[in-house]
C-alpha cells in the first residue's frame, strides 16, 4: 500500500508498506539548481515511529510530504511492525 506517490498531491517522496517494512523508495536527498529531485538510494525501517520522523525529516528539508501520509503509516503500524 503506498503512502505517497512521485507527483500524487504534489508529493517528492515515493513510500509505501512491504514485507519489508516501510519503505521510502529511491529516497530524495534534496533538489538540484532547477528544483528536480536528487533520487539517492532506498529507505526501509519495520519501525512505524521511526518511518515517521524520516518522512518528518524529508519534510524539513522542504520537500512537499501530504499531511494524509502521516496518518496513512499511524495507522498501519501493526501490519509491518518489527516483530510481525
Amino acid at each position: 500500500m503506498s503512502f505517497t506517490r512521485f507527483g500524487f498531491d504534489n508529493a517528492d517522496i515515493y513510500t509505501f508498506g512491504s514485507t519489508d517494512g516501510f519503505e521510502c523508495c529511491g529516497c530524495p536527498t534534496g533538489k538540484d539548481g532547477e528544483g528536480k529531485l536528487i533520487l539517492g538510494d532506498s529507505f526501509t525501517t519495520k519501525h512505524a515511529g521511526e518511518f515517521l520522523r524520516h518522512m518528518r525529516d524529508h519534510r524539513a528539508a522542504g520537500m512537499t510530504v501530504p499531511t494524509p501520509a502521516f496518518l496513512g503509516v499511524f495507522l498501519s503500524r501493526n501490519e509491518y511492525r518489527a516483530d510481525a
